[in-house]
């Protein structure tokens, strides 16, 4: 199997770079192909945060093949979703995964577009007990 995590402008220091490195750890560990997408021109740089990682950087995650993923996880988000981001994911062939750590009121509040994302994911992840929304 073969899987994408891709970190989009999240504020860090929440645990999202260390989910998916360890994530990325244990599915390599198990025999699968992982990668690490994490946008580069945050003011805050997860590439920095973390001494034991493998994390390539991008800055337009549509310019990337990821026609060739089984799985494609999406793991922090925008406060303003483009478009054109929204199309080019609604368009991978793969499994769609929306990974939010807190599916907060809050959190969904602000994020522009959100729920259109949640819609074209295939599976919507949360590590929360119990959704408030």
């Amino acid at each position: 199997m073969k899987v994408a995590i891709v970190l989009m402008k999240g504020f860090d220091g929440c645990g999202v770079s260390r989910f998916a490195i360890e994530h990325q750890k244990f599915l390599r560990k198990t025999g699968h192909i992982c990668d690490v997408y994490s946008y580069s021109l945050n003011k805050y740089i997860r590439i920095k945060s973390h001494k034991d990682k493998d994390i390539i950087e991008y800055e337009d995650f549509t310019k990337i093949d990821f026609s060739n993923y089984d799985i494609f996880i999406l793991n922090s988000y925008e406060k303003d979703f483009n478009i054109k981001d929204l199309e080019y994911y609604k368009s991978l062939p793969c499994i769609k995964v929306a990974m939010m750590h807190e599916i907060l009121r809050q959190n969904i509040s602000r994020i522009s577009n959100i729920w259109d994302w949640l819609k074209a994911s295939d599976i919507v992840s949360s590590f929360q007990w119990k959704w408030t929304l």
